[in-house]
Protein backbone atom coordinates (compact mmCIF):
# COMPACT_ATOMS: atom_id res chain seq x y z
CA UNK A 1 0.00 0.00 0.00
CA UNK A 2 1.52 4.08 -0.66
CA UNK A 3 1.88 5.85 1.45
CA UNK A 4 -0.53 8.57 2.51
CA UNK A 5 0.32 12.38 0.80
CA UNK A 6 2.49 13.65 2.66
CA UNK A 7 4.77 10.93 4.48
CA UNK A 8 8.47 9.72 3.23
CA UNK A 9 8.12 7.60 0.15
CA UNK A 10 4.74 8.97 -0.80
CA UNK A 11 3.78 9.16 -4.44
CA UNK A 12 2.37 12.73 -5.80
CA UNK A 13 -1.34 12.37 -6.37
CA UNK A 14 -0.85 13.02 -10.29
CA UNK A 15 1.33 10.43 -10.57
CA UNK A 16 -1.70 7.64 -9.56
CA UNK A 17 -4.18 9.40 -11.54
CA UNK A 18 -5.06 7.02 -14.89
CA UNK A 19 -1.91 6.37 -17.11
CA UNK A 20 -4.26 6.35 -20.57
CA UNK A 21 -2.91 9.54 -22.15
CA UNK A 22 -0.89 9.13 -25.23
CA UNK A 23 1.79 10.81 -23.68
CA UNK A 24 2.22 8.22 -20.94
CA UNK A 25 2.23 5.66 -23.90
CA UNK A 26 5.01 7.60 -25.87
CA UNK A 27 7.22 7.48 -22.69
CA UNK A 28 8.36 3.66 -24.06
CA UNK A 29 10.78 5.91 -26.71
CA UNK A 30 12.78 6.90 -23.56
CA UNK A 31 12.40 4.02 -21.79
CA UNK A 32 13.78 1.85 -24.49
CA UNK A 33 16.69 4.03 -24.34
CA UNK A 34 17.57 3.04 -21.17
CA UNK A 35 21.05 1.46 -20.65
CA UNK A 36 19.91 -1.68 -18.80
CA UNK A 37 17.20 -2.52 -21.01
CA UNK A 38 19.22 -2.24 -24.07
CA UNK A 39 21.59 -4.56 -23.08
CA UNK A 40 19.03 -6.84 -21.68
CA UNK A 41 17.82 -6.69 -25.18
CA UNK A 42 21.58 -6.83 -27.18
CA UNK A 43 22.07 -10.36 -24.77
CA UNK A 44 18.40 -11.63 -25.51
CA UNK A 45 18.83 -10.95 -29.39
CA UNK A 46 22.08 -12.93 -29.61
CA UNK A 47 21.03 -15.70 -27.32
CA UNK A 48 18.06 -16.53 -29.40
CA UNK A 49 20.57 -16.76 -32.83
CA UNK A 50 22.98 -18.68 -31.01
CA UNK A 51 20.28 -21.09 -29.68
CA UNK A 52 18.25 -20.64 -33.50
CA UNK A 53 21.77 -22.11 -34.90
CA UNK A 54 22.09 -24.17 -32.32
CA UNK A 55 18.85 -26.02 -33.46
CA UNK A 56 19.84 -26.21 -37.22
CA UNK A 57 23.18 -27.47 -36.46
CA UNK A 58 21.69 -30.11 -34.57
CA UNK A 59 19.28 -30.99 -37.81
CA UNK A 60 22.45 -30.45 -40.20
CA UNK A 61 21.20 -27.67 -41.99
CA UNK A 62 22.84 -24.64 -42.88
CA UNK A 63 23.18 -22.19 -39.75
CA UNK A 64 21.10 -18.89 -39.95
CA UNK A 65 17.96 -21.20 -41.70
CA UNK A 66 15.92 -20.61 -38.70
CA UNK A 67 16.52 -16.61 -38.27
CA UNK A 68 16.36 -15.39 -41.94
CA UNK A 69 12.61 -17.37 -41.56
CA UNK A 70 11.52 -15.94 -37.93
CA UNK A 71 13.60 -12.58 -38.13
CA UNK A 72 13.66 -9.45 -40.33
CA UNK A 73 17.63 -8.15 -42.00
CA UNK A 74 19.21 -6.20 -39.06
CA UNK A 75 18.74 -2.63 -39.37
CA UNK A 76 21.41 -0.08 -40.90
CA UNK A 77 21.45 3.61 -41.16
CA UNK A 78 18.77 5.22 -43.04
CA UNK A 79 20.26 7.48 -44.96
CA UNK A 80 16.78 8.42 -47.03
CA UNK A 81 18.44 7.23 -50.56
CA UNK A 82 16.09 7.03 -53.29
CA UNK A 83 12.41 7.92 -54.24
CA UNK A 84 9.82 8.44 -51.37
CA UNK A 85 12.94 7.91 -48.49
CA UNK A 86 10.98 8.66 -46.04
CA UNK A 87 8.41 6.27 -46.53
CA UNK A 88 10.52 3.33 -47.28
CA UNK A 89 12.55 3.84 -44.04
CA UNK A 90 9.48 4.19 -41.64
CA UNK A 91 8.48 1.00 -43.82
CA UNK A 92 11.56 -0.44 -42.72
CA UNK A 93 11.54 0.53 -39.13
CA UNK A 94 7.96 -0.67 -38.76
CA UNK A 95 9.21 -4.25 -40.31
CA UNK A 96 11.95 -4.23 -37.80
CA UNK A 97 9.32 -3.05 -34.39
CA UNK A 98 7.59 -6.11 -35.53
CA UNK A 99 10.00 -8.60 -35.03
CA UNK A 100 9.66 -9.39 -31.48
CA UNK A 101 6.77 -10.77 -31.73
CA UNK A 102 7.63 -12.44 -34.81
CA UNK A 103 10.29 -14.43 -32.31
CA UNK A 104 7.18 -16.33 -31.68
CA UNK A 105 4.47 -15.76 -34.03
CA UNK A 106 7.15 -17.40 -36.62
CA UNK A 107 7.88 -20.42 -35.29
CA UNK A 108 3.89 -21.16 -34.41
CA UNK A 109 2.85 -19.77 -38.04
CA UNK A 110 5.60 -22.45 -38.94
CA UNK A 111 4.46 -25.10 -36.29
CA UNK A 112 0.83 -24.48 -37.81
CA UNK A 113 1.97 -24.59 -41.58
CA UNK A 114 -0.02 -27.20 -43.64
CA UNK A 115 3.45 -27.36 -45.46
CA UNK A 116 6.11 -26.49 -43.25
CA UNK A 117 8.74 -26.73 -45.82
CA UNK A 118 12.59 -26.42 -44.89
CA UNK A 119 11.73 -25.48 -41.37
CA UNK A 120 9.74 -28.33 -40.15
CA UNK A 121 7.91 -29.24 -37.11
CA UNK A 122 10.22 -30.22 -34.76
CA UNK A 123 12.80 -27.23 -35.71
CA UNK A 124 9.32 -24.95 -35.24
CA UNK A 125 8.70 -26.39 -32.07
CA UNK A 126 12.71 -25.89 -30.68
CA UNK A 127 13.07 -22.66 -32.10
CA UNK A 128 9.45 -21.55 -30.52
CA UNK A 129 10.47 -23.21 -27.19
CA UNK A 130 13.67 -21.34 -27.25
CA UNK A 131 11.97 -17.80 -28.11
CA UNK A 132 9.80 -18.68 -25.04
CA UNK A 133 12.17 -19.22 -22.65
CA UNK A 134 14.78 -16.06 -24.04
CA UNK A 135 11.93 -13.51 -24.46
CA UNK A 136 9.90 -15.39 -21.24
CA UNK A 137 13.10 -13.89 -18.99
CA UNK A 138 14.16 -11.30 -20.74
CA UNK A 139 11.26 -9.47 -22.21
CA UNK A 140 9.33 -9.95 -18.96
CA UNK A 141 13.09 -8.54 -17.08
CA UNK A 142 12.67 -5.22 -19.43
CA UNK A 143 8.88 -4.91 -18.83
CA UNK A 144 9.62 -5.38 -14.80
CA UNK A 145 12.40 -2.39 -15.15
CA UNK A 146 9.95 -0.39 -17.42
CA UNK A 147 7.28 -0.50 -14.28
CA UNK A 148 10.08 -0.30 -11.75
CA UNK A 149 11.00 3.06 -13.54
CA UNK A 150 7.60 4.69 -13.34
CA UNK A 151 7.41 5.20 -9.66
CA UNK A 152 9.75 7.83 -9.09
CA UNK A 153 10.20 7.34 -5.18
CA UNK A 154 10.11 3.58 -5.54
CA UNK A 155 13.09 1.72 -4.60
CA UNK A 156 15.40 1.19 -8.15
CA UNK A 157 14.99 -2.38 -9.80
CA UNK A 158 18.53 -3.79 -10.62
CA UNK A 159 18.68 -5.95 -13.29
CA UNK A 160 20.76 -9.21 -11.80
CA UNK A 161 17.06 -9.38 -9.50
CA UNK A 162 14.86 -8.51 -12.70
CA UNK A 163 16.34 -11.70 -14.58
CA UNK A 164 16.53 -13.74 -11.61
CA UNK A 165 12.80 -12.88 -10.81
CA UNK A 166 12.07 -14.02 -14.33
CA UNK A 167 14.14 -17.07 -14.16
CA UNK A 168 12.63 -18.12 -10.69
CA UNK A 169 9.16 -17.93 -12.61
CA UNK A 170 10.41 -19.75 -16.11
CA UNK A 171 7.74 -22.20 -15.38
CA UNK A 172 4.89 -20.09 -15.27
CA UNK A 173 6.33 -18.09 -17.82
CA UNK A 174 6.05 -21.61 -20.15
CA UNK A 175 2.72 -22.50 -18.75
CA UNK A 176 0.95 -19.43 -20.24
CA UNK A 177 1.07 -20.59 -24.21
CA UNK A 178 2.19 -23.97 -24.13
CA UNK A 179 -1.29 -24.64 -22.61
CA UNK A 180 -2.76 -22.66 -24.99
CA UNK A 181 -1.14 -24.61 -27.74
CA UNK A 182 -2.12 -27.85 -25.50
CA UNK A 183 -5.43 -26.85 -26.01
CA UNK A 184 -5.14 -26.11 -29.68
CA UNK A 185 -3.73 -29.58 -30.46
CA UNK A 186 -6.62 -31.29 -28.65
CA UNK A 187 -8.70 -29.63 -30.91
CA UNK A 188 -6.72 -31.03 -33.52
CA UNK A 189 -7.15 -34.62 -33.10
CA UNK A 190 -10.98 -35.12 -34.57
CA UNK A 191 -9.47 -33.19 -38.04
CA UNK A 192 -6.09 -35.78 -37.73
CA UNK A 193 -8.25 -38.83 -37.44
CA UNK A 194 -10.52 -37.87 -40.12
CA UNK A 195 -7.81 -36.95 -42.32
CA UNK A 196 -5.57 -40.41 -41.62
CA UNK A 197 -9.28 -42.31 -42.81
CA UNK A 198 -9.01 -40.55 -46.05
CA UNK A 199 -5.09 -41.20 -45.99
CA UNK A 200 -5.65 -44.90 -45.69
CA UNK A 201 -7.86 -44.82 -48.61
CA UNK A 202 -10.70 -47.32 -48.88
CA UNK A 203 -14.44 -47.18 -50.85
CA UNK A 204 -15.80 -44.02 -49.53
CA UNK A 205 -13.71 -42.81 -47.77
CA UNK A 206 -13.49 -39.50 -49.38
CA UNK A 207 -16.94 -39.12 -49.39
CA UNK A 208 -17.30 -39.67 -45.81
CA UNK A 209 -14.51 -37.32 -44.86
CA UNK A 210 -16.21 -34.81 -46.62
CA UNK A 211 -19.45 -34.86 -44.63
CA UNK A 212 -17.31 -35.09 -41.17
CA UNK A 213 -15.56 -31.80 -42.42
CA UNK A 214 -18.00 -29.58 -40.43
CA UNK A 215 -16.13 -31.27 -37.56
CA UNK A 216 -12.77 -29.52 -37.56
CA UNK A 217 -14.21 -26.76 -39.19
CA UNK A 218 -16.35 -25.98 -36.10
CA UNK A 219 -13.54 -27.35 -33.42
CA UNK A 220 -11.31 -24.87 -35.63
CA UNK A 221 -13.14 -21.54 -34.77
CA UNK A 222 -12.33 -21.79 -30.80
CA UNK A 223 -8.85 -23.19 -32.44
CA UNK A 224 -8.48 -19.42 -33.73
CA UNK A 225 -9.51 -17.63 -31.03
CA UNK A 226 -6.81 -19.65 -29.36
CA UNK A 227 -4.45 -18.86 -31.78
CA UNK A 228 -5.24 -15.09 -31.62
CA UNK A 229 -4.71 -14.90 -28.07
CA UNK A 230 -1.63 -16.51 -28.33
CA UNK A 231 0.21 -14.38 -30.75
CA UNK A 232 -1.46 -11.35 -29.36
CA UNK A 233 -1.50 -11.68 -26.06
CA UNK A 234 1.64 -13.58 -25.41
CA UNK A 235 3.66 -10.32 -23.94
CA UNK A 236 0.41 -9.73 -21.46
CA UNK A 237 0.78 -13.18 -19.83
CA UNK A 238 4.70 -12.33 -19.40
CA UNK A 239 4.16 -9.02 -17.79
CA UNK A 240 1.41 -10.63 -15.60
CA UNK A 241 4.13 -12.96 -14.16
CA UNK A 242 7.01 -10.77 -14.34
CA UNK A 243 4.92 -7.32 -12.51
CA UNK A 244 2.72 -9.16 -10.21
CA UNK A 245 4.44 -12.73 -10.30
CA UNK A 246 1.50 -14.22 -10.83
CA UNK A 247 1.03 -18.16 -12.09
CA UNK A 248 0.47 -19.03 -16.08
CA UNK A 249 -3.48 -19.74 -15.34
CA UNK A 250 -3.96 -16.31 -14.08
CA UNK A 251 -1.92 -14.52 -16.62
CA UNK A 252 -3.67 -16.22 -19.62
CA UNK A 253 -7.18 -15.25 -17.57
CA UNK A 254 -6.00 -12.12 -17.19
CA UNK A 255 -4.96 -11.72 -20.62
CA UNK A 256 -8.39 -12.55 -21.80
CA UNK A 257 -10.37 -10.70 -19.70
CA UNK A 258 -8.38 -7.81 -20.63
CA UNK A 259 -8.59 -8.30 -24.57
CA UNK A 260 -12.24 -9.35 -24.15
CA UNK A 261 -13.33 -6.19 -22.10
CA UNK A 262 -10.57 -3.42 -23.34
CA UNK A 263 -9.96 -4.81 -26.98
CA UNK A 264 -10.12 -1.26 -28.26
CA UNK A 265 -8.24 0.00 -25.93
CA UNK A 266 -5.61 -2.20 -26.25
CA UNK A 267 -5.76 -1.77 -30.49
CA UNK A 268 -5.53 2.06 -30.03
CA UNK A 269 -2.58 1.36 -27.82
CA UNK A 270 -0.92 -0.92 -30.06
CA UNK A 271 -1.35 0.86 -33.33
CA UNK A 272 -0.14 4.34 -31.43
CA UNK A 273 3.17 2.85 -29.67
CA UNK A 274 3.97 0.64 -33.18
CA UNK A 275 3.73 4.05 -35.08
CA UNK A 276 5.53 5.50 -32.36
CA UNK A 277 8.22 3.03 -32.54
CA UNK A 278 8.61 3.43 -36.13
CA UNK A 279 9.40 6.86 -35.79
CA UNK A 280 11.67 6.37 -32.86
CA UNK A 281 13.91 4.03 -34.92
CA UNK A 282 14.29 5.77 -37.56
CA UNK A 283 15.07 8.77 -34.93
CA UNK A 284 17.47 6.81 -33.13
CA UNK A 285 19.34 5.75 -36.89
CA UNK A 286 19.93 9.23 -37.14
CA UNK A 287 21.36 9.65 -33.64
CA UNK A 288 23.69 6.82 -34.91
CA UNK A 289 24.84 8.30 -38.09
CA UNK A 290 25.88 11.40 -36.24
CA UNK A 291 27.90 9.39 -34.03
CA UNK A 292 29.46 7.59 -36.74
CA UNK A 293 30.05 10.82 -38.77
CA UNK A 294 31.75 12.66 -36.00
CA UNK A 295 33.84 9.71 -35.08
CA UNK A 296 34.94 9.89 -39.49
CA UNK A 297 35.70 13.68 -38.78
CA UNK A 298 38.10 12.85 -36.26
CA UNK A 299 39.75 10.14 -38.30
CA UNK A 300 40.31 12.38 -41.20
CA UNK A 301 42.07 15.11 -38.87
CA UNK A 302 45.18 12.94 -39.67
CA UNK A 303 44.12 10.20 -41.81
CA UNK A 304 43.36 10.17 -45.37
CA UNK A 305 39.72 11.93 -45.62
CA UNK A 306 39.32 10.81 -48.99
CA UNK A 307 39.26 6.74 -47.52
CA UNK A 308 37.21 8.16 -44.48
CA UNK A 309 34.25 10.34 -46.05
CA UNK A 310 32.34 7.60 -48.38
CA UNK A 311 31.64 5.50 -45.24
CA UNK A 312 31.50 7.49 -42.21
CA UNK A 313 30.21 11.01 -43.33
CA UNK A 314 27.05 12.09 -42.89
CA UNK A 315 26.17 12.02 -46.73
CA UNK A 316 28.14 8.77 -47.01
CA UNK A 317 27.12 5.37 -48.53
CA UNK A 318 28.28 3.60 -45.35
CA UNK A 319 30.14 1.69 -47.77
CA UNK A 320 33.79 3.33 -47.67
CA UNK A 321 36.63 1.33 -48.51
CA UNK A 322 37.90 0.58 -45.25
CA UNK A 323 39.64 -2.89 -44.50
CA UNK A 324 37.00 -5.60 -43.81
CA UNK A 325 37.67 -6.43 -40.24
CA UNK A 326 36.15 -2.49 -39.84
CA UNK A 327 32.75 -4.03 -40.91
CA UNK A 328 32.07 -5.33 -37.94
CA UNK A 329 31.83 -1.71 -36.48
CA UNK A 330 28.59 -1.90 -39.06
CA UNK A 331 27.25 -4.84 -37.69
CA UNK A 332 27.21 -3.92 -34.12
CA UNK A 333 25.35 -0.55 -34.71
CA UNK A 334 22.99 -3.01 -36.40
CA UNK A 335 22.39 -4.72 -33.63
CA UNK A 336 22.06 -2.12 -31.36
CA UNK A 337 19.32 -0.39 -33.35
CA UNK A 338 17.73 -4.30 -33.30
CA UNK A 339 18.35 -4.00 -29.24
CA UNK A 340 16.89 -0.78 -29.18
CA UNK A 341 13.10 -2.09 -30.93
CA UNK A 342 13.10 -5.40 -28.78
CA UNK A 343 13.77 -2.91 -25.82
CA UNK A 344 11.07 -0.29 -26.90
CA UNK A 345 8.49 -3.25 -27.38
CA UNK A 346 8.45 -4.88 -24.58
CA UNK A 347 8.82 -1.61 -22.48
CA UNK A 348 5.61 -0.13 -24.78
CA UNK A 349 3.97 -3.24 -23.48
CA UNK A 350 4.74 -2.69 -19.89
CA UNK A 351 2.89 0.38 -20.51
CA UNK A 352 0.28 -0.82 -21.78
CA UNK A 353 -0.63 -3.37 -19.14
CA UNK A 354 -0.42 -0.64 -16.97
CA UNK A 355 -3.00 1.03 -18.46
CA UNK A 356 -5.48 -2.00 -19.07
CA UNK A 357 -4.80 -2.96 -15.33
CA UNK A 358 -5.81 0.40 -13.93
CA UNK A 359 -8.86 0.47 -16.97
CA UNK A 360 -10.02 -2.64 -16.01
CA UNK A 361 -9.63 -3.69 -12.50
CA UNK A 362 -8.95 -0.28 -10.81
CA UNK A 363 -5.91 -0.82 -9.46
CA UNK A 364 -3.16 2.21 -9.40
CA UNK A 365 0.13 1.51 -11.05
CA UNK A 366 1.90 2.49 -8.26
CA UNK A 367 0.53 -0.83 -6.22
CA UNK A 368 1.44 -3.16 -9.10
CA UNK A 369 5.29 -3.30 -8.73
CA UNK A 370 6.16 -4.48 -5.02
CA UNK A 371 10.07 -4.24 -4.59
CA UNK A 372 10.25 -5.49 -1.13
CA UNK A 373 8.94 -9.07 -2.30
CA UNK A 374 11.69 -8.97 -5.02
CA UNK A 375 14.10 -11.56 -3.58
CA UNK A 376 11.16 -13.05 -2.03
CA UNK A 377 11.68 -16.93 -2.21
CA UNK A 378 7.64 -18.30 -3.65
CA UNK A 379 6.16 -20.74 -1.14
CA UNK A 380 9.15 -19.80 1.45
CA UNK A 381 7.82 -20.89 4.61
CA UNK A 382 7.53 -18.11 7.29
CA UNK A 383 9.99 -17.83 9.89
CA UNK A 384 9.81 -19.20 13.08
CA UNK A 385 10.60 -17.39 16.54
CA UNK A 386 13.08 -19.32 18.99
CA UNK A 387 11.50 -20.37 22.16
CA UNK A 388 12.74 -18.00 25.23
CA UNK A 389 15.34 -19.30 27.16
CA UNK A 390 13.95 -20.10 30.84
Amino acid sequence: MSALPGEPGSIPPALVNRPSSWRFLLGAIGAAGSFRALVLAIVGLQLTVVGWGAIDGMSRNELGTIRRAMLGPRPEIERFEGRDAVQVALARSARTILDPIRVVSGPVGSLLAIDPGRTGPGRSIGAALWGLVVWGVIGGAIGRLAVGRLNPVGEPVGVWSAVRFMGRRLRSVLAAPLGVMVVVGLLAIPAVLIGLMIALGGAGAEAIGSRLLVVPLLLAIPSALLVILLLVGWPLMVLTVAVEGEDGFEAVSRTVSYLRQRAGVFVGSIVLSGAAGAVGLVLVSQLARLVVHLAGWGLAIGGPSDRIAPGFAWSGSGLGSWPAGWNGWRAGIGLVLHGWAFSFVWSAMARIYVVLRQDVDGTPWPDLYRPEAEDAEPFAPEPTNPAPSA
